[in-house]
């Protein structure tokens, strides 16, 4: 079988009882539910806190609230052109909105306009204080950077006129604080200029007359007199100046060395390698052309010897051997040249210089063109080798000259560097004192375009806070919906009837098959159609087949079809307590399996306090009692119902000890007859908790259906009807919950549109009536 509908469903919240008896169930609280439930109540409750709501607020008395807009700007500051742009920090909203409701602002508008006169102010403790509570101030244009601001300024007050005439003051205030407080930064900027300009001044005479002792001290040269502008090329460093001469001197000779070097090496490796003599005097004469394209006589350091023979005696030995091979040793210019090689190397031999190469080729004066360019190679490498001596030891002297100069150099930077530090401590101050005095100049201006302005853009206005009565209302609202809501909770926590569908099946151990709702209100033109039946109209499926009563009685036989299977033949019907609608429940439950094409016995075993003749208008003797007693046979005790496929067992005629009756063997035995003569055999028995007849009468039967009515069983009640048919191995089919309301979500019924799907016309309930005219005669 299917147990989904048993699972309970989550609750928004629940209570544990506080009780002795520690089996009693939890109570669950959904507050929905209680809510429909104590509807009235709390409609009461709801007027009732209105209604002290509004006597508060008549003893309180109103309150006004009066309202103005301003406007505060910044003023443009007048500044350089390269900082027009620069609004940073203007118009921050926060120090207009601390500063309007401060005591600072608060203070002066109750000292300058007397607010403390003010009637509402009278009984005031501290007036300062109550009118800063009262006072709200927010912004409704601009932003933080934005330099116009439109603030709303509200007070609140109870009486009218002190509202208004307080808020005019406080804007009154804070007007008269922007222009003070401009007159006062105004002023104490001009005064911090003064002190920082005569700050200045003095610290540039004395800096000024300390650059003039050290440069009477200082061994330099200056191009320009002190205080003037100047730069670190206005001063000059002799020593400086010849290093770097002599620095380019000795990489001038360093080249010349290296050029010489490189010239012997070639020509001793041409010697050594066999090169013909013609080879080496064209090589002699390449240098030489290049030399003197390259470098002029006039430009060898005069003073080293052995560097002006070569110069003059070399091209007049080149112009000899060229005229030797061309014109011979007896042509007139070839004799000319030879005399002026007479005339330089006698000049020569008067002074002591060396002549390169005299007596190097043998048979030189025989003036053939071999020797004499054998002798010219000689001399050349001569000359090259005299040359390089001469360099090396210019480069010594050089050294020596640069190594002094040097030293003398880095003592004249020391003052070169505290020449450059006194200029720029000059020049700063210089500097500083220029900004402050264009601020001076400046300040006139600055002094009318500084700080903020402030303007009103509204009238002040006045009004009644509705608010404050919105906010008596709710707390006499507040007020008398938690005594309410206490009273409420206290009679849930104490009650524990069953409420609601979800109760039950939460509550029981058992499956729950159904429930089946209140009964709908008949009207009077029905109840007239009933009373011509002798079935009462709590019969609703017999009256009201349509209805969604009958559609409950449907749904448990269709639980009972699919459940049983067949097994659950005689079927016993009981309840907790007495009053609970199990009567009712079993014979619509039989006019439903009936009509349903099975053959049907209601048996009425509750022999204390029959019902069941009553309701199909069935006289009670001849009964269960009789055939218990052995007076009649089963199938002369039964009578008919009226409806076809079911018959009816009444109780019979009374006895005093019901239950020993119905523990015989022929109560067996009845059922068990009756159980081979109908499809479905339905006993009522008496409810569980009044008497033990039900106990009896289960073990006869395959099951037991009990009854439980919502609104009037407790869970206590239930546990122990539970509790009594475990003890008793009682086999329990289900559980049907009976009077839900119609409105329970959860309820099996049908509602809205879906009731016109089961409601038949009044044309077809009236041929079924017609039709089906009950007979309250004896089977024979």
């Amino acid at each position: 079988m299917d147990n989904s509908e048993n699972r309970p469903v989550e609750r928004p919240f629940e209570f544990a009882v506080l009780s002795e008896n520690s089996d009693k169930p939890k109570v669950e609280f959904d507050v929905v539910q209680i809510a429909l439930r104590h509807k009235k109540i709390i409609s009461i409750g709801v007027i009732c806190g209105l209604v002290i709501g509004h006597l508060a607020y008549k003893q309180a008395g109103p309150e006004y609230e009066a309202t103005v807009k301003i406007l505060v700007s910044k003023k443009a500051d007048v500044m350089d052109k390269d900082n027009l742009a620069d609004t940073k920090g203007a118009g921050g909203r926060g120090e207009h909105i601390a500063l309007i409701m401060s005591p600072l602002i608060v203070g002066a508008a109750i000292e300058e306009a007397g607010l403390d006169g003010l009637p509402s102010m009278l009984t005031s403790g501290d007036p300062e204080e109550d009118i800063v509570d009262g006072l709200k101030v927010e912004r409704s244009a601009g932003h933080d950077r934005s330099l116009l601001n439109v603030l709303d300024i509200t007070y609140k007050n109870r009486n009218k006129d002190d509202a208004r005439q307080i808020l005019e003051a406080v804007v009154d205030a804070y007007e008269a604080y922007l222009k003070n407080s401009q007159q006062e930064h105004n002023s104490e900027t001009r005064e911090l200029i003064d002190e920082a300009n005569v700050k200045l001044e003095a610290q540039l005479q004395a800096k000024m007359a300390a650059y003039v002792d050290f440069r009477q001290s200082a061994p330099l040269q200056w191009k320009r007199p002190p205080g003037t502008e100047s730069s670190p090329a206005d001063v000059v460093n002799v020593h400086q100046d010849r290093l770097e001469a002599i620095d380019a001197e000795r990489r001038k000779n360093l080249l010349e060395r290296e050029d010489l070097q490189s010239k012997i090496a070639v020509f001793e490796e041409a010697i050594a390698s066999g090169q013909s003599m013609e080879s080496l005097t064209m090589l002699v004469k390449f240098y030489i052309s290049t030399s003197e394209k390259a470098v002029a006589p006039q430009t060898i350091v005069t003073g080293l010897p052995g560097q002006e023979n070569t110069a003059q005696l070399l091209p007049l030995l080149i112009q000899e051997q060229r005229l030797l091979r061309d014109l011979g040793a007896d042509h007139p210019d070839v004799q000319s040249v030879q005399s002026e090689i007479a005339l330089v190397k006698a000049y020569y031999r008067q002074q002591g210089i060396p002549i390169p190469g005299a007596d190097v080729v043998p048979g030189a004066d025989k003036k053939t063109p071999k020797s004499a360019d054998a002798n010219l190679v000689t001399t050349y490498m001569a000359s090259l080798r005299q040359q390089w001596k001469a360099l090396a030891n210019k480069n010594v002297r050089l050294d020596s000259l640069y190594d002094d100069e040097a030293k003398k150099a880095k003592e004249f930077s020391k003052f070169e560097a505290e020449d450059q530090k006194f200029v720029e401590e000059i020049a700063r101050i210089k500097s500083l004192q220029a900004v402050i005095v264009k601020r001076l100049a400046e300040m006139g201006l600055v002094a009318k375009n500084y700080g903020y302005k402030l303007k009103q853009i509204s009238p002040v206005r006045d009004q009644l806070v509705f608010k404050r009565k919105l906010k008596f209302w709710f707390m006499g609202l507040a007020m008398a919906m938690s005594a309410v809501g206490a009273v409420i909770y206290w009679r849930e926590w104490r009650d524990t009837t069953l409420k609601t569908f979800d109760d039950v099946r939460q509550s029981m151990q058992f499956p729950v098959l159904g429930g089946v709702p209140e009964f709908a209100a008949i009207s009077l033109m029905d109840q007239m159609l009933y009373e011509q039946s002798p079935l009462q109209p709590s019969l609703c499926y017999f009256h009201r087949p349509g209805s969604s009563e009958a559609e409950a009685y449907r749904s448990v036989r269709t639980a009972l079809f699919v459940s049983g299977s067949g097994r659950s033949q005689a079927i016993q019907v009981s309840s907790p307590e007495p009053g609970d609608g199990k009567t009712t429940f079993i014979s619509n439950l039989a006019i439903a399996i009936a009509q349903s094409g099975r053959k049907v016995l209601l048996i009425d075993a509750d022999l204390r306090r029959p019902t069941v003749n009553q309701l199909f208008g069935l006289p009670q003797d001849i009964g269960t009692c009789d055939v218990l007693l052995g007076d009649i046979e089963l199938p002369n005790a039964v009578k008919e119902s009226g409806i076809e496929g079911l018959q009816i067992l009444t109780a019979g005629t009374p006895v005093g000890s019901p239950a020993e009756l119905l523990s015989s063997a022929r109560m067996a035995s009845t059922i068990e007859a009756a159980k081979a003569e109908y499809d479905f055999v339905l006993v009522d028995t008496p409810p569980l908790l009044a008497v033990s007849d039900p106990c009896i009468v289960a073990p006869y039967t395959d099951g037991l259906l009990m009854v439980v009515c919502v609104g009037k069983n407790k869970r206590t009640t239930t546990r122990r009807a539970a509790d009594l048919l475990d003890t008793h191995n009682v086999e329990v089919l289900g559980v049907i919950a009976n009077s839900i309301e119609q409105t329970q979500g959860n309820s099996y019924t049908y509602s809205g549109g879906y009731a016109d799907y089961l409601a038949p016309s009044e044309q077809s309930l009236e041929l079924q009536r017609e039709a089906q005219q009950p007979t309250a005669q004896p089977v024979a």
